[in-house]
């Protein structure tokens, strides 16, 4: 069954482990996927997209690589770098950053094809409820 959260919050790309201060909020997001209800089936094709996804997901790559140009605009930026340098850098960064919403949207996608009706509208009140409590502290 850890396996299985772990799958979702992965699938849904919501969390990312290349940074530890997100860690507490993939473990919410774990209590809050235990309370779906997952059919035999649906714990079956969302093991399948974490499978796709590590054949084929660039999100590590893509992390690694704006880090990287991070780090590149930050030394252009104390030297005498021209400030189209700079702009090419950050235009870079931003596109990458894109490459992965779009990348997380369309996992969460995959994932939401799997869920039913009732479950997504189950995830999206735990999620609003979590959010809640989150914002209170």
């Amino acid at each position: 069954m850890k396996i299985l959260i772990a799958t979702l919050c992965l699938s849904f790309g919501l969390t990312s482990f290349a940074r530890s201060k997100e860690a507490p909020r993939a473990m919410g997001m774990m209590k809050v996927l235990q309370q779906l209800d997952l059919t035999a089936e649906q714990k079956e094709k969302l093991k399948e997209l974490r499978k796709n996804r590590k054949d084929g997901g660039h999100g590590k790559e893509n992390v690694e690589e704006v880090r990287k140009l991070r780090q590149e605009r930050k030394e252009k930026f104390a030297s005498n770098a021209s400030d189209s340098e700079l702009r090419k850098i950050n235009d870079k960064m931003k596109s990458l950053r894109s490459s992965k919403t779009d990348l997380r949207f369309e996992r969460m996608m995959e994932v939401r094809a799997i869920l039913t009706v009732e479950q997504r509208k189950k995830f999206q009140e735990l999620m609003e409820g979590k959010g809640r409590r989150k914002n209170k502290s």
